[in-house]
């Protein structure tokens, strides 16, 4: 077939970010194996384990867009389960990365210790007034290629207003 009679996109579905951190999803693999080990001596605890496991490491974020109606979803994913906004767009004009400074305070009886670093934030922009955030990361490389893969899938440009 000649790449030019390709029909166009009409829609495209992006995973954009888990929803748990990496520390919850290893828990939620810990807690599936627990539970299929216990579901031998109680079913029903066994199998309410491994639910909670198969939930902590599948939840994510996604991100649908309609091409043809102009309609975006922006939703979390749970087992199949969507649950999300759906909104109207012009037309996307870029996505772009941002930083900003995230400063945490620990605290223990005697001593108090402040850390500050950068968290980088990516967006997808639809128009002057509408935004989306699809991820953040500390580490700017990572970010930096997971954006560029969604740039060269949605066809607009990667900007980098972090510098």
């Amino acid at each position: 077939m000649d790449p030019i009679d390709l029909p166009e996109r009409n829609s495209i579905d992006i995973r954009t970010a888990p929803y748990f951190p990496i520390a919850g999803r290893i828990g939620g693999i810990i807690l599936a194996f627990a539970g299929l080990a216990i579901a031998s001596v109680n079913i029903y605890f066994g199998l309410a384990l491994v639910i909670g496991g198969v939930i902590l490491v599948t939840t994510h974020y996604r991100l649908t867009i309609d091409f043809t109606s102009r309609i975006y979803r922006d939703y979390t994913w749970i087992l199949g389960f969507k649950s999300g906004e759906k909104g109207r767009f012009e037309h996307i004009e870029y996505l772009f990365i941002n930083k900003n400074k995230v400063t945490q305070t620990m605290s223990a009886r005697v001593i108090s210790t402040t850390i500050e670093r950068y968290d980088y934030n990516g967006y997808l922009k639809f128009s002057e007034t509408q935004k989306i955030h699809l991820r953040s990361d500390a580490d700017k490389k990572v970010l930096v290629a997971h954006m560029q893969l969604l740039a060269a899938k949605l066809g607009c440009r990667l900007l980098d207003h972090s510098e």
